[in-house]
């Protein structure tokens, strides 16, 4: 799994290299290069002038390389792994009559800034601004086709993304939203090219705003998934949010079904690049609190990975054994018992001690001293840094913490 922190809004164009070692420090391992902090869409509304609207000079193609590489430089001199790039794309009601011209351009200037940073990734939106209904597949397949080469030459892969359309004041569906047209898509436009060039990239954000739910659309991208950019709105407003900003229940529209989100990722061992996008966030959070919100985009991203990723922590374990002989270990036992049974479980209570608990012996933490190598301790109790810091201080090895949070949707309970 590859945790990846969206940059814009966080590194500053001028002066990458404290914004990226900051990062580190938060925790952070990978970092988007979202080269709109170069060219964000106003400024490209207004590249036909001399000057911006501000009144300063516009971008150069030499001041834009060296912007590129001094981020790729900074990215890598602060131990942030760069793992894919975002291209520049226009706002949809531009009037930029070159507009297409223009973005494959900067699609390919992407292209050879992934490459050049070693990111396998570059996501690409597709065209839209100016384009007829009936001629956008048309039109899109020239575009993406004409960049093939250029990837090719940068071993760097496509992601398109999921899209929505904003139509009569509501969002809506349209071309390249539903899993099962941009599947058939990408698999079209690799044939055509004789390599696979193109993948899938999914936005949370967009899925969300035209009702599709994220446990469908996943298991059916499967192997073309690359991607998922995590971020939230309310459904009805096209927001970059952090995770878990809006309460979400299945009879009202609020914020992203994370439950079936984790479900389908755990079902299709996702292993690939989890975007956290919060660029509506940062704008609007007070500057002394940005790096309390980075600390918490860090965590969270954490968690999201932890929670994805457990039975594949399971199963790196040659054993199992797990401490606490409540909840948590009954909900391990219908779930994983069968696949990875425990040895035993453990707990801090005496009283329990020599008792079975779901079909466990419970014995004495002092038991785990004695326990073979390479066993895995899955802490299943809520107060995992209590029982890890005594566990710690015993000296053993392999803690892991066991979360049931989001087990209901991968293994529903029986009726």
């Amino acid at each position: 799994m590859k945790p990846t922190i969206k940059s814009y809004g966080i590194v500053d164009a001028e002066k990458p290299q404290k914004n990226c070692l900051v990062l580190k420090e938060k925790g952070f391992s990978y970092l988007s290069l979202d080269l709109e902090m170069f060219l964000s869409q106003d400024y490209l509304e207004w590249k036909d002038s001399k000057y911006d609207k501000e009144g300063k000079p516009f971008l150069s193609k030499e001041k834009f390389d060296d912007f590129c590489n001094r981020l790729v430089e900074a990215v890598g001199n602060s131990g942030l792994i760069p793992n894919i790039v975002l291209a520049p794309y226009l706002m949809p009601e531009t009037k930029r009559e070159d507009r297409n011209e223009l973005l494959k351009e900067l699609a390919e200037a992407a292209i050879k800034v992934a490459g050049a940073a070693g990111a396998p990734y570059v996501v690409v939106q597709p065209l839209f601004a100016g384009v007829e209904k009936a001629l956008q597949e048309k039109i899109n397949a020239d575009f993406y086709l004409g960049l093939a080469e250029t990837a090719r030459e940068n071993k760097v892969q496509i992601l398109i993304e999921n899209q929505v359309y904003f139509h009569e004041n509501r969002y809506v569906r349209g071309f390249l939203s539903d899993s099962s047209a941009l599947i058939q898509w990408v698999e079209d436009l690799n044939e055509k090219v004789g390599f696979s060039c193109f993948e899938i990239g999914y936005h949370c954000g967009n899925a969300n705003l035209i009702g599709i739910n994220p446990g469908t659309f996943l298991r059916e991208a499967g192997r073309h998934l690359k991607m998922v950019r995590l971020t939230e709105n309310d459904g009805a407003h096209n927001a970059e949010m952090l995770p878990f900003s809006y309460g979400w229940n299945r009879n009202k529209s609020y914020g992203i079904a994370w439950n079936d989100l984790i479900g389908a990722l755990r079902a299709i061992d996702f292993d690939d690049i989890l975007l956290l996008d919060m660029t509506t966030t940062l704008a609007n959070v007070p500057y002394t609190l940005r790096d309390s919100l980075l600390m918490l985009a860090s965590q969270t991203l954490s968690y999201m990975e932890w929670v994805i990723e457990i039975e594949r922590k399971i199963k790196s374990y040659e054993h199992i054994v797990l401490f606490g002989a409540g909840n948590m270990c009954k909900q391990y036992m219908r779930c994983y018992g069968k696949d990875y049974p425990p040895l035993f479980t453990c707990d801090n209570n005496p009283d329990l001690w020599g008792t079975e608990a779901y079909g466990l012996e419970v014995k004495s933490p002092q038991e785990l001293l004695e326990i073979p190598e390479n066993t895995g301790i899955f802490i299943c109790n809520m107060y995992y840094r209590e029982i890890e810091k005594q566990l710690q201080d015993m000296g053993v090895q392999n803690i892991e913490f066991f979360n049931d949070e989001f087990l209901t949707i991968t293994y529903p309970e029986e009726e």
